[in-house]
């Protein structure tokens, strides 16, 4: 597990591929963002339709971590 010193809380990192990350990643990751789509820019809105995405995908050897995880617009 890696600590940035700059984090109040440690990285998420999924126990298996398939593991979702909880409400409180999600979070990070809009914040982290400025609530705008990582594909498009667009901003996002409650009741937007989006995804997490790993920006490494895991079949091409990316982790399921916080830091490899984007939210998309649908």
């Amino acid at each position: 597990m890696t600590l940035d010193t700059r984090r109040p809380v440690p990285e998420w990192v999924g126990k298996k591929p398939t593991s979702k990350a909880p409400q409180s990643v999600y979070l990070r990751l809009w914040e982290r963002q400025g609530g705008r789509c990582a594909i498009s820019g667009s901003k996002m809105f409650p009741g937007d339709k989006v995804d997490v995405d790993h920006i490494i995908p895991l079949r091409d050897g990316g982790q399921n971590k916080e830091s490899n995880l984007q939210i998309v617009l649908r």
